[in-house]
């Protein structure tokens, strides 16, 4: 039997813009970034991605980080919109308690594009994300079954697991081109363009070889 898991979000790729490297809010019609937290290196190879395509692209892009605090997330989005940034990624600390300031956004006509995680309740533009399934290696162990396990993200447990011979393989995610195709997307709806409203990210494959 072959058991693949998701054991982290984020298999799929939204949209993108386009921004000038230092982001600067005070830019009429360029992107705003509110990033959950930057405490963990996969949300700061996000950030990376998002601010190297922004430089390419010549376009103002704006990264604000919640710290993990969803009022801090509400307020720093309040205040993306004061400056009148065109399109907002969001990056939800909660996906419930964002709803309101994302639906305050878009009623604004400003385009929302979410990475990582939904946003309930609200239809936005565009979101990337994937589902969360955390623990199938500890699940499993003692069952007595000759079960295959791959799952997503290669976290060092991971890794760990996979040198010891309990897991057969991971799927290493590649947030730098979440972050990349959000911006490049959103310059696509400054200009006036449709896209996708979901674009998958390519993943490798990491095994014991």
């Amino acid at each position: 039997m072959i058991l693949c898991v998701s054991m982290r979000a984020t298999a799929l790729v939204g949209c993108s813009g386009s921004s000038e490297p230092a982001a600067d809010a005070s830019v009429e019609g360029g992107i705003g970034l509110s990033v959950s937290t930057q405490n963990n290196p996969f949300f700061v190879t996000l950030v990376e991605g998002a601010e190297a395509a922004a430089e390419e692209a010549g376009v103002s892009l704006t990264v604000v980080d919640a710290g993990d605090d969803v009022t801090k997330q509400v307020s720093d989005v309040e205040d993306l919109l004061s400056k009148n940034i065109a399109v907002l990624i969001i990056n939800p600390v909660d996906s419930d308690a964002v709803s309101g300031v994302v639906a305050d956004a878009m009623a604004a006509g400003v385009k929302v594009i979410a990475v990582d995680r939904v946003v309930n309740g609200v239809e936005v533009d565009c979101t990337i994300a994937s589902d969360n399934v955390m623990g199938a290696v500890e699940a499993i162990d003692g069952a007595g079954k000759d079960i295959l396990v791959v799952v997503f993200y290669a976290t060092d447990g991971a890794i760990a697991a996979i040198n010891e011979g309990r897991m057969a393989a991971t799927i290493a995610q590649q947030p730098e081109m979440i972050g990349k195709a959000a911006v490049e997307n959103a310059v696509k709806l400054i200009a006036g363009e449709s896209i996708e409203a979901n674009i998958p990210v390519e993943v490798a494959l990491v095994t014991a070889e």
